[in-house]
């Protein structure tokens, strides 16, 4: 049991030299035991011929029936081998006790059936059959009987528990040993799911009987006779002819020369047949063997090598992290604009509010181009802001590095499909993921397009371009226009009071005693000029204050709504 049991456990790891040969040691009790049983048989045979006639010597013959014996009881321990490589506790227990049943019921028998025959080769085959007979008996019960009562819960399907028997030979030295198992494992497993899925008790104990390793315990009886047989009963196993004497006669030497030349011939064969076997095998997969598919991805109907969909997940997320990145930067950058462009307005209000704007714009309004003036003046600012320009095109870097990168996301994912595409279907491999990424991709795709149509690309966040934007929307604004009617209307009242001041200071002048008429007149001119300029000076205070914070809110406003589209582009915080 010792040797069966280290056999069975190294069997896997064992090439079929070393396995051939634990089989031969395993199968020499079981050999005695066949031949002791031929032996018998032949005894019995021959009390019908007469001595010394021909059917007496052919019956007599026992090399052929002693060979096939020997095949029979080989090949019966290579299958045990292999057999008990799948064993589990509950096996091995009743396996071990097997022996302490044997050697009671041979004992128990002994006393009953020693007396009734008349020969020690009956009597020995006698007592050592219903002692075989109570192991396999007892062993069906006790399986049966444990099955019922623990029943083996069902590890998955068939050729789930098939793949789980055959797995440990999968990479076995022994081709043979791999065959001969893979053709085990599916009657293993056929019988042990119909026996743990059999819900009736009735079917459970008939499928328990079929269920149970005949093989392997009659192979154990057979060896446990074997090893029972007395010394007397071996050498007349072993005698040249069968012999019925109470006490056999010895082997002789010419006896023993003969029977081992037959074994290392015999041996020789063995081993040049299980070579050829070897060799025919080794190349090839044995047709019973269930190979686990391999796993695999779905995505949009195609399957793809396992770990696909996370290559794309972590490609998308990488992406989404860069774009991340150039959009916030895009953004801040945005906010500096903003922040240069308030800077900006208030240096271009406190030009616009002052006397030399004001006689700017009188004069510009004699030639017909006022409006131009003041956009050109807005559009001139505004390009010199500082910072104003570098924050625009900062955003506009990272604008098109958003841009890019959620472009070159479709590309990356193709590639990572061309790479793990497989060339099968779903019957090929085992699906453990469905996924789609078609929407997901088209969604990006979308959000690209719509950064591109906003102008966040090109020359969309150039700074001469929003600065001109700018400076259009701002003439359409309420106060701009506002501003342009009140030039129109002051124009010429600018004159007249200028007009009108210079001539009562002329006036006044010439009536001043001491200067005289004529310089008296200049004096007063240049004091009507004073008067005039100090007027025009008020009169601009009042309008600042109360035009400049409306023209300051539309000018930032006419910033902020050049600006709108790429920030809502660029996904942006209001």
């Amino acid at each position: 049991m010792a040797l069966l049991a280290a056999a069975a456990v190294q069997a896997p790891e064992l090439n079929a030299g070393w396995l051939l040969a634990l089989a031969l040691i395993l199968a020499v009790p079981a050999v005695l035991a066949l031949w002791h049983l031929a032996v018998v048989r032949c005894l019995l045979s021959l009390h019908q011929f007469q001595p010394g006639h021909v059917l007496h010597w052919i019956g007599s013959r026992l090399v052929l029936r002693k060979v096939f014996a020997a095949g029979f009881a080989v090949f019966a321990a290579f299958l045990s081998i292999l057999h008990c490589a799948s064993f589990g506790r509950r096996d091995w227990v009743l396996l071990i006790l097997m022996p302490i049943v044997f050697v009671i019921a041979r004992f128990s028998f002994e006393g009953l059936v020693r007396p009734q025959f008349k020969g020690a080769p009956y009597a020995a085959q006698a007592m050592l059959k219903p002692a075989g007979w109570a192991v396999v008996l007892i062993y069906i019960l006790g399986w049966v009987g444990l099955g019922v009562m623990a029943p083996d819960a069902a590890q998955g399907g068939l050729l789930e528990r098939v793949e789980l028997l055959q797995a440990p030979w999968r990479h076995a030295p022994a081709a043979s040993a791999r065959y001969a198992a893979d053709a085990m494992a599916w009657a293993t497993a056929a019988l042990d799911l119909a026996n743990a899925l059999s819900q009736t008790p009735d079917w459970h104990i008939a499928l328990g009987v079929m269920t149970a390793p005949l093989a392997t315990v009659v192979f154990a009886s057979l060896a446990l006779k074997g090893l029972a047989l007395p010394v007397a009963e071996v050498r007349r196993t072993c005698s040249p002819g069968p012999s019925a004497a109470e006490v056999p006669p010895p082997i002789t030497p010419v006896g023993a020369g003969a029977h081992a030349a037959v074994i290392v011939v015999l041996l020789l064969i063995l081993f040049q047949f299980a070579a050829r076997v070897e060799h025919a095998l080794v190349g090839g997969d044995s047709p019973l063997a269930v190979r686990q598919l391999m796993d695999c991805e779905a995505i949009d109907g195609k399957v793809y090598k396992l770990g696909t969909v996370a290559s794309i997940t972590k490609a998308m997320t990488e992406a989404s992290a860069k774009a991340e990145h150039a959009q916030a930067s895009a953004c801040a950058e945005l906010d500096s604009a903003q922040g240069a462009a308030e800077k900006a307005v208030e240096k271009y209000l406190d030009w616009y509010f002052s006397l030399q704007a004001e006689w700017m714009r009188t004069v510009m309004m004699l030639t017909g181009s006022s409006e131009q003036m003041l956009s050109d003046q807005l559009t001139k600012t505004l390009k010199s802001a500082p910072g104003l320009a570098e924050a625009l095109a900062r955003a506009q870097v990272g604008s098109r590095i958003q841009a890019s990168t959620r472009d070159a996301l479709p590309d990356k994912v193709q590639s990572i499909l061309g790479d793990n595409v497989l060339v099968l279907d779903e019957r090929a491999c085992k699906v453990v993921r469905h996924e789609s990424i078609a929407q997901t991709l088209a969604a990006k795709e979308r959000e690209s397009s719509h950064l591109r149509t906003a102008g966040g690309l090109g020359v969309g966040l150039a700074a001469g371009v929003v600065v001109g934007k700018v400076a259009a929307k701002a003439l359409t604004k309420g106060s701009m226009k506002a501003a342009a009617k009140v030039l129109a209307k002051f124009a010429a009242k600018k004159a007249a009071s200028i007009t009108v001041s210079t001539g009562v200071g002329m006036a006044t002048g010439s009536v001043i005693p001491v200067v005289g008429t004529a310089a008296g007149a200049v004096v007063g001119a240049a004091v009507g000029v004073v008067i005039s300029v100090g007027v025009e000076w008020a009169a601009l205070a009042a309008e600042e204050h109360l035009s400049r914070d409306a023209m300051k809110t539309e000018l930032l406003a006419a910033f902020r709504e050049t600006l709108a589209p790429m920030r809502v582009a660029m996904a942006c915080t209001p």
